[in-house]
């Protein structure tokens, strides 16, 4: 049996690239990822594996591209859990 006392679990959130919000939008103009990746000056591979990541990186200039703010094209997820040791 383990000692828990004292720990205290924690939700860390990362700010992640809304992958949906992109595709969704490429579908609504009948644009495809490869007109992205050229709008970009990337690859198609590049491209996927930032979409794939949901790297942030990319997301300025996504969001020219697209017409879109920056900030409208990021969202929040859950990060790995992380246990972090409380003084009581």
């Amino acid at each position: 049996m383990t000692n828990t006392q004292g720990l205290g679990i924690i939700r860390a959130m990362k700010l992640i690239l809304n992958t949906k919000k992109i595709k969704n939008e490429l579908k609504r103009q009948k644009k495809s990822q490869v007109w992205l990746a050229q709008q970009l000056g990337t690859s198609r591979q590049n491209l996927h594996h930032a979409l794939k990541t949901k790297s942030i990186t990319q997301a300025s200039k996504i969001a020219k591209v697209l017409d879109f703010e920056p900030k409208d094209l990021l969202t929040y997820e859950q990060d790995s859990l992380c246990q972090k040791e409380t003084h009581e």
